[in-house]
């Protein structure tokens, strides 16, 4: 303020009478902003982030328009500004797969310990299997390539090496 006061002091008297939220970095927040949030019916919210973008918010189904909550299985930013109007913790609504006991109880099972290479029983009665036998068609390969449906292919009658 005082470099202002040093260039005009009639700018520095306007900017006094001015919210200082609106032209000041100090009293800006880059971190938190207000969405507010409207009933719309029984099940639905709306979240109003300004500038004319809104958001419903399901809370029955677990979804929001912005669809990240329905995708992810995460509360969304418009979901959390729902929750904090109703006073519950986003935990309550993150999606069971992400919690360290599912993953515990998904792995549980999955790994078989196996036996060293010396301990394997042999199969005897068994044929081994080879690796398929590689035939080329008779005759000599084709000098050019098939062209696609769509290439361009010459036109005009086709000579001979004689002529």
């Amino acid at each position: 303020m005082s470099e202002i006061r040093s260039l005009s002091e009639s700018a520095k008297a306007w900017l006094c009478n001015k919210d200082p939220r609106t032209w000041s970095r100090a009293h800006f927040s880059t971190r938190y902003n207000v969405w507010l949030v409207y009933p719309g019916n029984e099940k639905k919210y709306e979240a109003d982030c300004g500038l004319g973008n809104k958001h419903v918010i399901d809370h029955v189904n677990s979804s929001c328009s912005c669809r990240k909550w329905d995708l992810l299985g995460i509360p969304c930013k418009h979901v959390i500004s729902y929750m904090k109007l109703l006073g519950v913790s986003p935990k309550t609504y993150v999606n069971t797969c992400y919690f360290v006991t599912t993953q515990l109880n998904i792995y549980s099972h999955l790994i078989n310990l196996v036996k060293g290479l010396m301990q394997w029983e042999h199969v005897r009665d068994i044929e081994p299997i080879l690796l398929p036998m590689i035939r080329r068609p008779p005759g000599r390969p084709k000098q050019t390539r098939r062209k696609e449906v769509d290439e361009e292919r010459k036109s005009g009658p086709k000579l001979s090496k004689t002529r």
